[in-house]
């Protein structure tokens, strides 16, 4: 038994996706070697999407169900949580799988597990320390340390994290593993474009970008190609969809939206905030291309997404997109709207078309070895 513990996040939406899709990925395993899997959320309401898949495998328990015993049986159980800490066994997982973020608050619950594997996705932090607080890069170091102190298997999103890591703390001794997990798209065929698109009120040709307005996540550069674009009299239209919330630089969106007005950019920008999953996908399926501008990820979901729907992309040139290898995109580097730009045209003039022969099957199946591998291990 593989007991995830999920604890939802409003403002990373990517660690749900990242979750769901692990589970789905197992479901691309033969019969007998699925790993029956447990998924543990202190919120039952967080199952909403969980219910969906479709695993014969999973079960679904939130602190509620746990405790939902009568009186005294609710009192034994919160002694033994407290006094005998027996954790996750009780629900019957033999390995646990945890975002690094939140094991240190639940390590009592963790203590008799066969295995703790903990999952760190990247170390932004390390790579553009400009866009942390000096005490959230403190609060994680404190954490990665205590991860390499207990001793617990560590699983990085790509190889690019994974050395990151090794750089940062040389001394690690834990084992190590690279799961690079794939997207399963929810069924999003039978959504009318026509209703998506006057529901959102776009109705014209457009490239789409989505992501979390976070600085890391660096819109402004596409603003700045746009700039340039007008200079040579093209006027490409971009939609952009993703919370408009940065917790780390709160001004962030401010400005994004400051440099639209000031620049004159209205008619070609539309901005729809965060918008239902299956709206997005519908979007990005309709769009010219995708542009993926980011200055770091640890493995980027948008990326995946698109080679999942055997979808273009204008994408930035940094080392984890070059390791993901979506087979149908045009590179140019983060920092420069004027490659940006030049990759637009581009992609105006004729764009890039997926090869025939690319089976996304072949990578889900390919990630789902790599996940069962290091449960085995």
């Amino acid at each position: 038994m593989i007991t995830f513990y999920y604890q939802p996040n409003a403002n990373w939406i990517a660690e749900s996706y990242y979750y769901l899709n692990t589970i789905r990925t197992l479901s691309y395993l033969r019969d007998d070697e699925r790993p029956a899997v447990l998924v543990y959320c202190p919120d039952e309401s967080a199952f909403v999407e969980f219910s969906k898949i479709k695993y014969p495998e999973l079960k679904l328990v939130s602190r509620k169900q746990v405790f939902s015993q009568g009186f005294f049986d609710r009192v034994l159980n919160k002694l033994r949580i407290k006094v005998f800490t027996p954790g996750f066994r009780n629900l019957g997982g033999t390995i646990g799988y945890f975002s690094y973020g939140v094991l240190d608050s639940i390590r009592p619950l963790v203590q008799n597990l066969d295995k703790v594997i903990v999952w760190i996705p990247d170390l932004q932090e390390l790579v553009l320390p400009e866009f942390f607080s000096s005490e959230e890069i403190e609060r994680r170091k404190e954490i990665h340390q205590k991860i390499i102190l207990q001793g617990n298997e560590i699983v990085f999103s790509s190889d690019s994290a994974r050395k990151d890591f090794i750089n940062a703390y040389p001394g690690a001794q834990n084992k190590m593993h690279i799961y690079h997990f794939s997207s399963i798209l929810p069924e999003h065929n039978h959504v009318s474009f026509s209703a998506i698109k006057a529901k959102y009120s776009v109705h014209e040709s457009y490239y789409f970008a989505p992501n979390q307005f976070w600085a890391h996540k660096n819109q402004l550069v596409i603003l700045k190609a746009l700039l340039l674009l007008r200079e040579q009299g093209l006027y490409p239209k971009v939609v952009f969809t993703g919370k408009q919330v940065d917790l780390r630089n709160p001004g962030y969106s401010n400005e994004i939206h400051s440099f639209i007005s000031e620049n004159n950019l209205n008619d070609q920008v539309k901005i729809l905030g965060f918008i239902d999953r299956i709206d997005q996908l519908v979007l990005m399926k309709a769009s010219l291309a995708v542009i993926q501008p980011s200055l770091f990820e640890g493995w980027s979901t948008v990326v995946e997404d698109c080679k999942a729907m055997g979808k273009s992309i204008i994408v930035s040139d940094i080392n984890v997109h070059r390791e993901q290898d979506h087979p149908a995109a045009r590179y140019f580097s983060p920092k420069d709207p004027k490659q940006l730009a030049d990759a637009i045209t581009a992609d105006i003039s004729s764009q890039i078309e997926f090869p025939v022969s690319y089976l996304y099957d072949n990578q889900i199946v390919k990630s789902a070895n790599e996940i069962l591998s290091i449960f085995k291990a």
